[in-house]
């Protein structure tokens, strides 16, 4: 069986068909998905807005709002509160961690 699932925290993360498992199935965008399995993949590593572009395949040019935006769905997706997050933390004026 070579389905590339793992388990993090909450979730069971199935690489292969870009999905994430918790008590339901969460679908995400695929530049969603890739930005988070790129923080997952370096949890607990501040990541900046710029490593996370370049991790996914955003078009270079994106604006680091665009970047927020992306986060903000994703944490919407997994029940993250965004003033108090569990999952992915802001690090003001860098970008963002994994600590689930």
């Amino acid at each position: 069986n070579s389905t590339k699932s793992f388990k993090i925290g909450d979730f069971t993360i199935d690489k292969d068909n870009e999905r994430l498992k918790d008590d339901y199935a969460i679908d995400f965008t695929k530049i969603e998905f890739e930005i988070f399995i790129y923080l997952v993949e370096n949890k607990n590593k501040i990541s900046s807005r710029e490593q996370i572009l370049n991790a996914s395949s955003l078009d270079f040019n994106t604006k680091n709002r665009t970047i927020d935006m992306h986060i903000s769905n994703i944490r919407a997706k997994i029940g993250d509160d965004s003033k108090n997050p569990k999952y992915i933390k802001s690090i003001w004026g860098i970008g963002y961690k994994f600590v689930g």
